[in-house]
C-alpha cells in the first residue's frame, strides 16, 4: 500500500526530482566536453561523480555509474573499467543523482568522431521506439501495454535475426525516493499508470562485439499524456565529440 502511495509524486516531490534531473542534464553536457581519445570508461565515471557532488547533490543515484565503451554497450549493465576510448567508439552512459532524497536516472549515448551508417541506423531506431513509448505513456495505460508495442515497434524495423538483440530489460520503471519504484512499464506486470507517476522510457538495442544503444528518459504521467522531464540532447549532431 505504501508503496503505490509513494508512487504518486505531489508538487513537493516533483520539484526535487525536477532539480535531481537538472543536475543530471548538466553532467551530461559536462560530459560531453570531456571526453576523448585515451580516456578510460572509469575516468569518465569519476568525472560525472565529481561534477555532481560539486553541484551538491546528496549522493549518487547509484553506482558505480555505467560508462560503456565500444563492444562493451553491447552488455546492458556494465558498469565502467579500465578500458580506453578510441576513435569511432560508441560510449553508453547511464548516472543519476539524489537531489533531497529524490532521484534522477538518464542514458544517452556519445558518439566519438562521425558516426559510422550502422551506428547512425540503430541510433535513430532506437530514438523513434522511444518517441514511441513516450507517446503511450498516460493515465489509466497499463505499463505491460506500453512496453509490448514498443518492442513490437522495433521488431516490425528489425530482421528477425537482428530483432534477438533488442533489450531484454524493462522499456522502464518508477523513480523516486528509490531509482527503481513502482510503477514498472513492464511485459511482466499490470500495474496501471497514475497522474504523478514519474517513470522512465528506455528501450535499447545490444548487439555483441559491436555495441549497444539505450536512450533513457524520465517522463511524468499526466491525464493528457507523458511529459519529458529530462532535457539533455539527444541529436546526433548534438552528442558527437
Amino acid at each position: 500500500m505504501i508503496e503505490g502511495l509513494r508512487a504518486v509524486k505531489d508538487e513537493i516531490e516533483l520539484e526535487r526530482i525536477r532539480k535531481a534531473v537538472e543536475v543530471a542534464d548538466k553532467t551530461f553536457d559536462r560530459i560531453l566536453n570531456f571526453v576523448k581519445p585515451g580516456l578510460t570508461e572509469r575516468e569518465i565515471a569519476w568525472e560525472m561523480e565529481k561534477f555532481m557532488k560539486e553541484a551538491g547533490v546528496e549522493r549518487l543515484a547509484w553506482e558505480p555509474f555505467i560508462v560503456a565503451a565500444g563492444a562493451n554497450s553491447s552488455m546492458a549493465h556494465w558498469g565502467a573499467s579500465g578500458t580506453k576510448i578510441k576513435e569511432k567508439d560508441m560510449i553508453l552512459v547511464d548516472f543519476g543523482c539524489v537531489y533531497q532524497s529524490y532521484c534522477s536516472d538518464l542514458s544517452r549515448v556519445i558518439f566519438v568522431g562521425k558516426p559510422s551508417a550502422e551506428q547512425v541506423k540503430i541510433y535513430k531506431l532506437v530514438l523513434e521506439a522511444q518517441k514511441f513509448g513516450i507517446g503511450l505513456v498516460k493515465e489509466g495505460r497499463i505499463g505491460s501495454t506500453v512496453d509490448k508495442k514498443t518492442r513490437l515497434f522495433l521488431e516490425k524495423r528489425l530482421s528477425v535475426r537482428q530483432a534477438k538483440n533488442i533489450y531484454r530489460h524493462a522499456l522502464g520503471h518508477g523513480v523516486g525516493l528509490e531509482v527503481h519504484e513502482l510503477p514498472p512499464l513492464s511485459i511482466r506486470h499490470k500495474h496501471k499508470l497514475a497522474a504523478g507517476n514519474v517513470v522512465t522510457v528506455e528501450p535499447g538495442i545490444y548487439i555483441p562485439g559491436w555495441g549497444g544503444v539505450r536512450i533513457e528518459d524520465m517522463v511524468l504521467v499526466t491525464e493528457n499524456g507523458g511529459k519529458v522531464l529530462t532535457k539533455a540532447s539527444k541529436k546526433i549532431e548534438e552528442v558527437t565529440v
